[in-house]
């Protein structure tokens, strides 16, 4: 979870000009930021060039530094050298380091890095190299450790900058995994980043002084447009005031780090890098987006936090706060916007000029941008890039009758399309791409990005429809689509997001956002394998016929009966659910747990008692078949499957030694999430307000080992239930309650001093 910090928003004072509203003269931050003069050398976050002599020079209102030239760059500091660095350590040894504690099969988590760079992490040709991109291509000069590098790129000193380009210099970072950029809005196991590059700063030649508001031209290509301060257009943004600000913008607590409005405003200020290739739809930079410069994730989430800093910086230049308090993020984005513009007019790499896929949080930079300076040539290019957000979203025939869609489309291999395929019909594919929908790439990322949008009147000139009716749909609980799901509850979080300052953005201000035409423009990705690689093509992608959606999610309702019940059903389980959550069973539960936790002290079970029981082994069952499975990964023995019907129960005969209080524990693994099961004990339901609520473990354990160990836990005390069992044969019944699947591989009964782990269980079963 995020936390924002606006750090004494009420301390901007009258000092301040009296003019802040939105459209008033530029004021305040006077330009040029310093004296434009002849400087022999200059610097910039720790890397120095010297010239060989004195050349006219100033900064952008960005801060970045420009020249007037041509001028001869004799030197950088730090100075390219080979490896390695001082304390430098292998790329495949950090990786494996940084990624012990995230859960999740290694082989997917190491997936993400090349074999190349594993095998060869410590090539040592080229650390803290230089660059000039004329002409985006397929490799890169900063860091030989990449399998990008090239030593041809590589700017060798002394280097004569000619007008109408840019010097890119970077200092290569010796541990490979350092702290995330935004490390203040990451939770604890992606706290860390992949990259090679520590830091990246650009030095721009210009044949002339620019104007003293100057925005940086592009850091690509050979084009350097100008554009100004003095014309953003300040009216676009609104002054929204969100109710209990302080809730999402609190002074920073001691001792705890977050990000406060002064870490937005640097995490904006420094050049992002990008590069793109047309192979492998790999960025050219991957693994090199310097630390102190941009984000990048511990993992490989193509733009998360892009999308998630975009979304947040562009909801708050919306706020009810002084002009001044919003400039540094305003021009901060609209660098951006410029810069990724340049990028893509420049071209993109290969032999067909072509990028067949950008990462999520690059799109709206640049229309934001050519918004607030009214030059709509920032955002037309020579052909319609397909930004990640475009990509994976799409109209189509929703399982529960929803028509905006989302995709992952491509992980390791095509995927097809997902979210018309009800839980039940899914694949191993359709589960990955739900994995990301919920928490990587724009799946949940990119929410504050559509209402940003909206509140500037921009849905038009987007000109993708079903990226906005997505987020409407994702972000709304929508009352229409209940009956429609069934017992296929909404997941809780499709209706939220990993910031809550957008989360409460949304909330307070979708509703109110200004009325505008689509732009009637609806498409679809399609993926053609060429000669020279993948390409995409785009098809017409009308929204669906009424009457072909309600036939869809008819032939889904009648192909699994068991779980969309007739509306009388539906409503008896749904009374049953409120019963079991309502205030009195928690009142109950309150009641009942000290009670419990005493005479469980009082009169301890024996310690370290274990009972193991194989899944198969069960004494009967009820409401359905099960079926045994011999050739699951990583299982110990035969698993049970097939207990995905609502009511389906099984029984399975445990005995312990004595009268005392027990917990319970499952060895289990399924794709599906909030599996729930009903604890009997003897014939008593032991715990209505706890029962057992398995989460996805990812997978069925066909091709990977997905088994997990998930212990019944008590929601009131936030430790292991406890079940109360006789001395001797207990009778342990588990009902399917919401016609969710498990496979399972074995339960046992524990005494509550026992740390179960899955070695330890699968030894202690009953060899046959």
């Amino acid at each position: 979870m995020s936390i924002i910090c606006v750090a004494a928003i009420a301390a901007i004072t009258n000092a301040q000009s009296a003019d802040t509203s939105p459209g008033s003269q530029e004021s305040l931050t006077k330009y040029p930021l310093v004296e434009v003069m002849d400087r022999s050398e200059v610097s910039q976050n720790g890397i120095t060039w010297k010239f060989d002599h004195p050349v006219k020079s100033g900064q952008f209102v960005n801060g970045d530094w420009w020249v007037v030239g041509p001028v001869t760059v004799v030197s950088v500091t730090p100075e390219p050298t080979q490896g390695p660095l001082p304390g430098e350590m292998s790329f495949k040894d950090a990786v494996k380091d940084s990624v012990k504690d995230i859960k999740g099969p290694m082989n997917f988590i190491m997936g993400f890095v090349p074999l190349e760079l594993l095998q060869n992490g410590n090539d040592n040709r080229m650390r803290n190299g230089s660059m000039v991109i004329e002409k985006p291509g397929p490799h890169q000069g900063y860091d030989s450790r990449s399998t990008t590098y090239d030593p041809s790129c590589s700017i060798t000193y002394p280097y004569k900058l000619d007008p109408n380009r840019t010097l890119i210099s970077t200092i290569s970072e010796a541990n490979p995994v350092p702290e995330n950029f935004c490390h203040q809005i990451m939770w604890p196991s992606e706290r860390y980043q992949r990259t090679l590059l520590q830091v990246a700063v650009v030095l721009t030649c210009l044949a002339s002084e620019p104007p003293a508001d100057a925005f940086r031209p592009p850091y690509t290509g050979t084009k350097k447009p100008i554009y100004q301060a003095g014309d953003l257009k300040w009216d676009l943004l609104l002054n929204l005031k969100l109710d209990n600000l302080d809730a999402y913008f609190p002074p920073s607590p001691a001792g705890h780090e977050v990000a406060t409005w002064e870490v937005f405003e640097g995490y904006f200020k420094p050049v992002w890098l990008y590069q793109y290739s047309a192979t492998n739809f790999d960025t050219v930079l991957n693994y090199l987006q310097p630390q102190q410069n941009q984000p990048n994730s511990s993992t490989a989430c193509f733009g998360r936090e892009d999308s998630r800093l975009v979304s947040i910086a562009s909801l708050m230049v919306h706020l009810d706060v002084p002009k001044e308090r919003k400039k540094k993020l305003v021009i901060g984005l609209v660098q951006r916007g410029i810069d990724l513009s340049g990028t893509f007019k420049a071209g993109t790499g290969g032999d067909a000029d072509r990028c067949d896929w950008t990462q999520s949080g690059l799109k709206w930079p640049i229309f934001f941008a050519s918004m607030m300076l009214d030059k709509p040539e920032l955002r037309q290019f020579p052909e319609q890039v397909p930004f990640h957000e475009d990509v994976t979203t799409y109209y189509g025939t929703g399982w529960f009758g929803q028509t905006g869609l989302w995709r992952i489309v491509w992980h390791d291999h095509l995927i097809d399309s997902d979210e018309e395929h009800s839980p039940e019909q899914r694949t191993g594919d359709n589960t990955i791409s739900e994995h990301y929908r919920s928490y990587g790439s724009s799946g949940k990322a990119c929410l504050g990005t559509a209402l940003s949008v909206r509140l500037m009147k921009g849905i038009k000139i987007w000109g993708h429809d079903a990226f906005f009716d997505y987020y409407d749909r994702w972000i709304d609980d929508d009352p229409h689509y209940k009956e429609a799901r069934g017992l296929n509850l909404q997941p809780q979080w499709e209706t939220d997001t990993f910031d809550p300052f957008v989360t409460a953005m949304w909330k307070a201000f979708r509703k109110s956002a200004p009325e505008q035409e689509m732009s009637g423009q609806n498409f679809k990705a399609v993926w053609e394998k060429k000669p020279d690689g993948w390409h995409i093509r785009w098809e017409p992608n009308p929204k669906p016929d009424p009457a072909a959606l309600a036939e869809h999610v008819d032939a889904i309702h009648k192909a699994y009966p068991q779980m969309y019940p007739p509306p009388d059903v539906l409503a008896k389980l749904v009374q049953m659910e409120q019963d079991a959550t309502s205030p009195e069973a928690r009142e109950k539960c309150i009641a009942r747990t000290p009670v419990c936790e005493a005479e469980a002290k009082a009169n301890p079970a024996p310690a370290n008692t274990v009972a193991v029981v194989a899944g198969p082994d069960f004494s009967s069952e009820g409401g359905g078949n099960i079926k045994i499975a011999t050739d699951k990964i990583g299982a110990a023995g035969n698993v049970l499957y097939g207990w995905d019907t609502l009511g389906h129960w099984i029984e399975w005969n445990v005995n312990v030694p004595t009268e005392g209080y027990y917990c319970l524990t499952l060895c289990y693994c399924s794709p599906m999430d909030q599996i729930d099961r009903q604890i009997m004990i003897d014939g008593e339901v032991q715990e209505p307000y706890a029962p057992m609520v398995f989460p996805s473990t990812r997978g069925w354990s066909g091709d990977t080992d997905d088994w997990r160990l998930f212990t019944a836990q008590n929601p009131i005390s936030n430790q292991p239930l406890l079940l109360k069992l006789k001395q001797g044969k207990n009778v342990i019944r588990l009902t399917n309650m919401n016609s969710r699947g498990i496979n399972v591989n074995y339960l046992a009964v524990t005494s509550p001093d026992v740390k179960v782990t899955r070695d330890m269980l699968a030894k202690l079963l009953p060899q046959k």
